[in-house]
Formats: C-alpha cells, structure tokens, sequence
C-alpha cells in the first residue's frame, strides 16, 4: 500500500519556478570565473618567480619557484574543467598542460 501510495505521478510543482539562467550566472560567476582568475593570478607569480630565478640563481628562489609552479598547477586543475567555449578556442591547455614534456621547446 504504501509502495502505491508513493508512485503518483504529481510532480514536485516547482518545475515553471525554475531559472536556469540564474543557475548558470550563478555557475559562471562563483565557480568558474574565480577559478579562471586565480589561474591567472597564479601564472603571472610563476612567471615572476622563474624571472627572479634566472637572474639569481639561488635556494631561496628555487623553493619560491616550486612553490608557484604548485600554486599555478593547482589552479590549472581547478579551471581545466571549465575549458569549453572561448577559452576552449585559445587551446591553453596544449600551452599548459601538454604532457609529457617536450624537450625541443623546453629546450627552446
């Protein structure tokens, strides 16, 4: 009976309340926005920091890098989901995250 009972084929009645556009620009704005922006952020400290360290090669600038270059993967693994539409078209993660390594442009 009360198998029955709860097999009505009523709905939840919030279906026409629904805003997908709210939902998305919700998405876009907390989620993947910040997570673009803090790759971003992270990348120009990476830069900085192997700037640093070519023009003084030291221990303390070696760690600073390593740390940044974390810094900067975490944030590529928190954005690279989000890699469709205009940012899919800039091909970053061929930039970013090509693997494995390839010598001639590390070289390069």
């Amino acid at each position: 009976m009360i198998g029955f009972a709860s097999c009505g084929n009523e709905g939840s009645g919030n279906a026409e309340n629904f805003d997908r556009t709210l939902v998305l620009e919700n998405f876009a704005d907390n989620i993947i926005l910040p997570a673009w922006k803090g790759l971003e952020s992270n990348t120009a400290q990476l830069a900085i920091a192997a700037a640093d360290i070519s023009e003084n090669l030291n221990q303390e600038g070696l760690d600073n890098l390593r740390n940044t270059w974390k810094e900067a993967k975490i944030s590529w693994a928190k954005a690279e989901a989000f890699n469709f539409g205009p940012v899919d078209e800039l091909a970053l993660e061929t930039k970013i995250n090509k693997w494995p390594i390839n010598d001639f442009g590390l070289e390069t």
